[in-house]
């Protein structure tokens, strides 16, 4: 479950992004393109420990909620792997429950959603040929995050 450190505020998040998440400007459909942003951010730094900003991504989630038209299911599947390798066991459902049955099915989200199963598990051995043992033509569902086998 998230605990409360989730909900303080990361030390890396800029000072425009808690701005927006802390202002009514919050859900506005011509923000997301900044949390958008703020994703790829949290991507590129394979510190573990630094690089989850889990308000900022639920944010980005329910914004997508609000507003179907701006879904981008590549961004949906970065939050979820970033909530993966969360030291808050909660996150990945948190944002889970901001995901509607639709977005649920699509193929990356499913493997992500197979490979937090066999973690929960303690199937390490699962989790990993499931993560590496797919086609290889296949993109993972978690390039792109940095320092990802490291988060875990």
């Amino acid at each position: 479950m998230a605990n409360a450190s989730s909900f303080v505020r990361p030390s890396t998040r800029p000072d425009e992004i808690h701005s927006l998440l802390t202002g009514v400007e919050r859900y506005n459909p011509l923000k997301a393109s900044l949390l958008e942003d703020y994703l790829a951010r949290q991507c590129a730094n394979p510190d573990p420990t630094n690089n989850h900003d889990l308000m900022a991504n639920l944010a980005l989630l329910k914004m997508y909620q609000f507003n179907p038209d701006l879904l981008d299911l590549d961004v949906v599947r970065r939050i979820l792997a970033k909530a993966l390798i969360s030291p808050s066991t909660g996150d990945f459902n948190l944002c889970l429950y901001l995901l509607s049955d639709e977005i649920c099915k699509d193929v990356s989200v499913g493997k992500l959603l197979a490979l937090r199963d066999s973690l929960e598990r303690a199937q390490f051995t699962g989790f990993w040929k499931e993560m590496y043992g797919g086609d290889e033509d296949e993109d993972s569902v978690v390039d792109g995050i940095a320092g990802f086998d490291n988060g875990l």
